[in-house]
């Protein structure tokens, strides 16, 4: 089975989670009534700067099931330093992780970076999502532009069901 293969049946996997999954988040949200890391007001939402300096990038690490038809995609899934910058100047910055926008694969890109003065270790979801942690502090980001989509395994589709 070819990675394209591969991420095609991960598609059809997906599509019938995302229905189910879709009622049980509403569900819990309208319960619970907690946020669902939804982006920060423009005025409280820093972006990144233009062009973080990217310093490493990692091969992509699998954590799912071996054998999965994910696994394959992942082996194949590498971004540059500059594909890294790009997709964080593509991102929104989010109060928390958004899991309720993007979808969570066992598949991630991690380094280093340089902003703000400082060095951040950063880590990219195959679903769009990313975090930038140093000495106790954490940010979160999400990707859900057009541009990304080349970017990262599964694009969101923001969890519109049609």
């Amino acid at each position: 089975m070819t990675a394209r293969e591969a991420l095609s049946a991960w598609h059809r996997i997906v599509d019938a989670r995302r229905a189910r999954a879709c009622r049980w988040a509403v569900a819990a949200v309208m319960l619970a009534g907690v946020s669902c890391g939804h982006a920060l007001p423009a005025n409280e939402s820093p972006k990144p700067p233009r062009s973080p300096e990217v310093i490493q990038v990692a091969d992509a690490e699998y954590g799912g099931t071996a054998g999965d038809p994910l696994e394959a995609a992942c082996g194949d899934w590498r971004l540059s330093g500059q594909q890294v910058a790009e997709f964080f100047q593509l991102s929104r910055q989010y109060e928390q992780l958004p899991y309720s926008e993007f979808y969570q694969l066992p598949c991630s890109i991690s380094g280093k970076l340089r902003s703000e003065g400082g060095t951040w270790d950063f880590v990219i979801g195959g679903g769009g999502t990313a975090t930038w942690s140093r000495g106790g502090q954490t940010r979160y980001f999400g990707c859900s532009a057009e541009a990304c989509a080349p970017l990262v395994l599964l694009h969101t589709d923001l969890m519109d069901p049609e």
